[in-house]
This record gives structure tokens, sequence and C-alpha cells, in this order.
């Protein structure tokens, strides 16, 4: 059901950290500690690398999607492989190679963290970079717009109205970059201040294309001045997976008397399910490593034949499930039994899950 559209003034529009501790602060301990954990985690740096550009690349594609960009991930790829002397004619890809000149500075190797000052200065630069170059009409970079917008409609759970007046907006984008740089806001939890930057932003909506690219910008500046790898990237990832979802909250948060609860729960347990993708990414070549040991002990002792390793092996490789019919059945796991009765495939997936590195469910068997 669609609601009445909230409209921000001067009068109207609150700084604010007001939100239920009780329900908030969990989530955060969660997302910190968990940030922590696979900042320290030992990773080869092939793989370190490896994983920051493609966070970057969906990242960047999130929040480009999210602004109404048609392009499909190996496009953008491509647009982001672009040289900076040579920028993309059409739209679509500008707007790709744009957002990725205006984030330059989250992927630079840092030797100190700190807090980052956030000025109206950075801001307009990081709006002019956004959209430069860019057909957007009423549009100047690194200028704050000059009409009344109403963001949202029905579709999306309803909308709202943000400061009207360029001199309303000056002022009040002065009194934003005042309040998060406060010494309260400063020692905030990073990511609970980036996300605080994020929402108040959100509420002024001070340009009139470019708004949420420059938020998140902005807000992956904040976490990456603060040092905690990977996590700059995040956001975008996860908004970009349930966008209603996202801005849903947000409406929630803005129609009950900004109390920034229902945002931030959100916000937060998206940030820890994509901490939680992460750390099963970073946490795979170990576990395969653990798991490769273990098998040449099994092995060793006579416990496990070299086809049900390399049936598991398999396994592993596909993701499963698996079934019987599939293993006697479908490449590459039939080549393992072309001389091999039925009764020894049957064998070995029971063998597997007898020494519990498969789990049966139903007629089918997967990874334990």
């Amino acid at each position: 059901m669609s609601r009445k559209a909230l409209v921000f003034s001067p009068d109207t529009l609150r700084f604010t950290r007001r939100f239920d501790r009780v329900r908030v602060l969990p989530l955060l301990a969660r997302v910190q500690g968990l940030a922590g954990i696979l900042a320290e985690l030992p990773c080869l740096p092939e793989t370190a690398q490896e994983i920051e550009a493609d966070l970057r690349l969906r990242s960047l594609f999130g929040s480009a999607t999210l602004a109404g960009n048609g392009l499909g991930l190996d496009q953008a790829a491509a647009a982001l492989a672009l040289p900076e002397e040579a920028p993309p004619q059409d739209q679509a890809r500008r707007e790709i190679f744009n957002l990725a000149r205006a984030c330059r500075s989250v992927s630079r190797p840092r030797r100190e963290f700190g807090v980052l000052e956030v000025s109206e200065s950075l801001v307009l630069k990081t709006h002019a970079l956004v959209v430069e170059g860019l057909d957007y009409p009423l549009t100047e970079p690194g200028r704050f717009r000059m009409r009344s917008i109403e963001v949202g409609d029905p579709s999306q759970g309803g909308s709202f109205v943000p400061p009207r007046h360029v001199q309303d907006i000056r002022a009040l984008f002065a009194e934003l970059c005042q309040w998060i740089n406060s010494e309260p806001l400063r020692h905030e939890p990073p990511v609970l201040r980036a996300a605080l930057f994020a929402f108040h932003f959100a509420c002024l909506h001070p340009f009139d294309a470019g708004n949420q690219r420059t938020g998140r910008a902005v807000q992956a500046m904040i976490l990456a001045a603060a040092g905690p790898r990977f996590l700059p990237w995040l956001p975008a990832v996860f908004e970009a997976r349930a966008p209603l979802e996202s801005f849903r909250a947000f409406l929630d948060s803005i129609q009950e008397g900004s109390d920034l609860t229902p945002w931030l729960e959100h916000h937060l347990a998206g940030l820890l399910s994509e901490l939680a993708r992460l750390k099963a990414r970073l946490l795979a070549p170990l576990e395969r490593l653990v798991l490769l040991g273990r098998l040449r002990g099994l092995r060793g002792r006579g416990r496990l034949s070299g086809r049900q390793e390399d049936l598991l092996l398999l396994i592993l490789e596909t993701g499963g499930p698996v079934t019987l019919r599939r293993v006697l059945d479908e490449t590459p796991f039939r080549l393992l039994y072309r001389e091999r009765t039925q009764h020894t495939a049957r064998r070995d997936l029971l063998r597997l899950a007898g020494l519990g590195l498969l789990r049966q469910e139903g007629q089918a068997f997967v990874p334990a």
C-alpha cells in the first residue's frame, strides 16, 4: 500500500542517530566482528586481488543498475577495462566508466587509516565525476539541484519530497557535513558512520541526477579510509540484490519520525549476508587444503579408494546435489563407472556419506 509522500524541509529534516539500540547494536557488533576477522584472515595476494576486483565490479555494476543502467555484468566489466583517457561515447558504458573514476580512492592501497573528513567540495567533486559527459537534462556536474522533485512512486511502496529550494539544500548540506564530522560521529564505528551518512544524504537528495551513485561512492570512501578490507564495496552489492526492500526500509524510517531502526536493521543484515558470502569464498581454498589432507589420510589407512576420492572431488566441483542415476548417466561422473556396476556406484556414494564427506537427502547426496 502506497503512503503519503513525506515532504522534507529545513524544519522537518533532522540529522539524527536515533535508533533502537537493543535491535541494532547486536547486528552492528556482528558486522564489525566478521569484517575484522576477514580483514585479518591469511589470504594469497593473487586471491585477494581477484576478490577485490570482483567485488569492485559487482559494486559499481550494482550501483549503476540501481540508477537504471541496463548493461549486463560482462558489458560493465568491458567498460571498466577501458583506459581513462578514452571514455566511452554511449551513455550506459559512460555511467560505469564515470563511477569507477569517482571511486578511484576506494581501490587505492593505503598505509594509514583514519576518519574521512566529509566536505562539500569532496561530494561535489564526486558528483561531477559521476555525471561528467552524460546527457542528464537540468543536471550540472557538481552543482546542487535547482528544482523541486519527488523520489519514489507507488510501485516502490511510496515516495518522499526532499528539500525543494537550492538555498535550503545548500544550508542543510553544510549542516550534514558539520554533523557527520563532529566528534561524537567521528568516534562511531565506521560502518555506522558510513550508514548514517548514506541515510541522511538520501533524505537530502541534493542533485537532479546521480544521487545514489554519489552517495554510495562517498559511503565507500568513508569505509575505505577506516581500513576494513573488502567492506567498502559491499553496500551497493547487497542493495542491488533487493532494491525495493532497501527503499521500503528507508521509507519506514523516515515515516517513523526519522527512527533509523528499520533501515539500519535492513542495511546491517544485508552487510552481514555479504560478509558471510565473502567468508565462504575466502575460506574455500583453506577448506579444500584441509579436505585434501583428510582424504590423503583416509586413503593411507585404506578407508577410501582412489575412485571414491575422484567421485567426491567431482561432486564438490559441480556443487551437487547428485543422485545415483546422475552418477551413472552424466559426464563427468559416468566416466568413473564405465566398467562398473550400479551397485558399485551406490556403494561409493554410501561410503562417502558414511565417512561424513557427503550428506544424504532422500535420493540425493550433497557435500557435507
